[in-house]
């Protein structure tokens, strides 16, 4: 099938899966509310416009996934056997599988058992030309009875990440990022960090639905801002999903269950889809 066919065929799977009550993202080009009755304030004249940027201008393709540790560091390891970087490769390429049936174009971070730092990691879904980018993990606690499903965004607030970015795209060392840098760094992020929260809200939603409708019981652990080296990533929106607790004889028993990972692959795949149909169909209208 033609990728224009799988995306036609994408929309009315997440549509049905996800529901009619995920909003399309805001855009900065979205008006100030009129004022009550219709009227327009009338106070000053809308300001200009800002341009998208170029991350902004591109339709959503690429979606890069990356599988939380690997190689020499395993991650959480618990009840069963259960290793952490064998369970987010598993469930990586599951997802893949149904992002490309989906016709989009999905690569990942690392597609076998290697050891990739932080780093690599992010030059990885940089090179890739990625517009999404989605970390997994299993999450883990001293307290056995610690379980669910959290997703995490970036904290835009984390002067590290304003650092690092005005430090890469100036070609300078951190410290010497001079303070105009790390001014636009800090817009740009705060854009990103944004979109970010958007994507992140629309992959938990679709994650605990499809858990709940399926097993029932199911905790939710919520959205949150986290300072994750992976995030630091200024040209795309992205999150990471704690996808379970290994040190929870429920969550750890579902990790291992295959028809368990089948639908945590699905619905992670229809939140990440739901959201590029609806920043695309936002996109198009925008640059008209």
């Amino acid at each position: 099938m033609r990728r224009a066919g799988r995306l036609v065929v994408a929309v009315a799977i997440v549509l049905a899966a996800v529901g009619a009550g995920c909003a399309a993202p805001r855009t900065p080009r979205e008006a100030s509310p009129a004022a009550p009755g219709g009227e327009t304030t009338g106070r000053s004249a809308p300001a200009p416009v800002k341009p998208l940027a170029e991350w902004e201008r591109r339709p959503i393709r690429t979606i890069v996934i990356d599988p939380g540790h690997g190689g020499r560091d395993p991650g959480a390891t618990g009840l069963g056997g259960l290793v952490e970087k064998e369970i987010t490769l598993d469930l990586a390429r599951r997802v893949r599988g149904r992002l490309a049936h989906w016709g989009f174009h999905a690569v990942m971070t690392r597609d076998d058992d290697e050891t990739v730092d932080l780093a690599e990691r992010t030059a990885r879904a940089d090179a890739a030309h990625g517009d999404l980018f989605l970390s997994l993990h299993v999450n883990s606690a001293p307290r056995a009875t610690a379980s669910g499903i959290e997703t995490y965004y970036l904290d835009e607030s984390d002067e590290r990440h304003s650092d690092d970015v005005a430090a890469r795209e100036n070609g300078v060392a951190p410290e010497q990022a001079g303070d105009l840098q790390r001014t636009l760094a800090q817009m740009r992020v705060s854009e990103v960090s944004s979109r970010s929260e958007l994507l992140a809200r629309q992959v938990h939603g679709a994650v605990v639905r499809g858990l709940r409708a399926r097993y029932g019981a199911t905790e939710d652990l919520g959205v949150r801002k986290g300072p994750f080296y992976v995030l630091f990533l200024s040209s795309m929106p992205a999150v990471l999903v704690e996808v379970g607790f290994a040190s929870n004889p429920r969550d750890a028993e579902r990790l291992r269950d295959d028809a368990y990972l089948e639908l945590l692959a699905d619905r992670l795949a229809s939140g990440l889809t739901a959201y590029a149909i609806a920043s695309n169909s936002v996109m198009a209208s925008e640059t008209r």
